[in-house]
């Protein structure tokens, strides 16, 4: 048995509190605060002179989303609802028929957590949306993984724009025109 002098045991259950108070701040993802942030301008018709602002950044233009494309999913989720399912079961489908047929999947997730948080979060959607399909039949050969973490949705401020953003989208990968003419 170890026996502390209480100078020691003082220290010991200070650093015992730094560590747990680090560790849990580590291991948690802070809820957003949308009253925090700053309102969104909505342009109007008429042009108004525009004051240069720190905090927002000119927006870049959103890409128009394919619903068919994609498996959306909600908020801090990697579960696949049956709208997504059915999604892949048309990809599952097409794949198992054309065998030299290949997909990227291309996990996105809004901008609400940190790059280290979206990233992983999009990684487990991927992972998700990749086992599916291998329980539908697809073989893994077949299946490529782009993980865009939340990069495509800094222009995102509405709650319909970030719930579009969550969502692996599914694209088809065309062979090269050289590799056709030699391997039909």
């Amino acid at each position: 048995m170890i026996v502390l002098l209480p100078e020691r045991r003082a220290c010991t259950a200070m650093l015992a509190g730094v560590l747990v108070g680090l560790l849990a701040a580590c291991a948690t993802q802070p809820a957003p605060d949308e009253a925090a942030k700053p309102p969104v301008a909505v342009p109007s018709a008429t042009p108004q002179a525009k004051t240069p602002t720190a905090e927002a950044p000119p927006a870049a233009p959103v890409v128009e989303v394919v619903r068919e494309n994609s498996v959306f999913f909600a908020s801090r989720s990697s579960d696949i609802n049956e709208e997504g399912l059915a999604t892949l079961r048309r990809y599952a489908e097409r794949l198992k028929d054309n065998k030299d047929l290949k997909v990227m999947l291309v996990g996105m997730t809004d901008d609400l957590g940190s790059r280290t948080y979206n990233l992983a979060m999009a990684d487990r959607r991927i992972a998700a949306v990749q086992h599916q399909l291998r329980e539908l039949g697809v073989r893994p050969q077949q299946m490529r993984r782009y993980n865009a973490g939340g990069e495509q949705g800094r222009a995102c401020t509405s709650p319909e724009c970030r719930s579009t953003m969550r969502r692996v989208e599914l694209r088809y990968i065309e062979k090269p025109a050289a590799a056709r003419k030699h391997h039909p």
